[in-house]
């Protein structure tokens, strides 16, 4: 019984959505245009305008496509026409004040309402579209000049961190012929004898400086063992430093007695 109730439930409302489809893209166009035409020699030069804009709307909505990539475009078109028509009919108002009364016209009254509706509407969703390409605009800058950097620096290695890595020439008599340190792991090719690479602190795996930029540029860890680089660049200064104390700013003092 409940699954019965639930069906008739949704084919009750796929008929209401089906009628209001009917009602508002068929019956209400047609009995427009057809009001329009038979109105038409009894309208001032201003409803004139209004009234085939409004004709030619309506049957655009039921030919439109939203999901048209051109739709936007075509919102903007709409929305320059009914400008004009606006700037037109203020024109004309000047010499004939009475071009826009309806009196006791229902269609008339229907016409200068809706007309003015899709002026609004179209006029608020172009601001809103303007706001959001403007809002788009702003986040790409701030994203290419701010996020992005701070991303980098975060994640990757900086400029000076990445020209703290040491260059060596690769010999293949010092890794030893089972090694398996004589490729790069990135791009999986075989280094060349006495071909400079880069060498990671600590772990001492090799890359191309091509292959192994690009990866440090978000990353700061090894590609081959994941090994933190930083945390390497920071192993290698303390023994410089308990060595070199005077390099801290530190200073030893002696005590003679006599």
């Amino acid at each position: 019984m409940e699954a019965e109730a639930l069906a008739d439930a949704q084919r009750s409302t796929r008929n209401f959505k089906r009628f209001l489809y009917i009602l508002m893209f068929f019956v209400i166009p047609i009995f427009y245009a057809f009001e329009t035409t038979v109105h038409w020699s009894e309208l001032t030069v201003c409803m004139k305008r209004e009234a085939f804009f409004l004709s030619i709307f309506f049957f655009y909505l039921r030919y439109g496509n939203p999901a048209n990539p051109g739709f936007l475009f075509d919102l903007l078109q709409i929305l320059l026409i009914v400008w004009i028509i606006q700037q037109m009919n203020i024109a004309n108002l000047q010499e004939d004040p009475k071009c826009l009364e309806t009196g006791d016209s229902l269609y008339l009254y229907s016409t200068e309402f809706l007309f003015q509706m899709i002026l609004w509407v179209c006029t608020v969703m172009s601001i809103c579209v303007l706001i959001m390409l403007v809002g788009l605009i702003i986040f790409g800058i701030m994203e290419a000049y701010i996020y992005r950097p701070r991303r980098r620096r975060r994640q990757g290695l900086s400029t000076q961190e990445f020209s703290r890595l040491k260059k060596v020439e690769f010999r293949k008599e010092d890794i030893g012929e089972n090694s398996n340190l004589d490729t790069c792991s990135i791009c999986l090719e075989e280094f060349v004898e006495k071909q400079t690479v880069i060498q990671m602190p600590g772990c001492r795996h090799n890359f191309h400086e091509g292959c192994v930029k690009g990866w440090l540029e978000y990353h700061s860890i090894c590609p081959n063992c994941r090994s933190d680089l930083r945390e390497q660049f920071t192993s290698q200064q303390r023994p410089q430093q308990h060595e070199n104390p005077e390099a801290n700013g530190s200073t030893i003092s002696v005590r003679v007695e006599d």
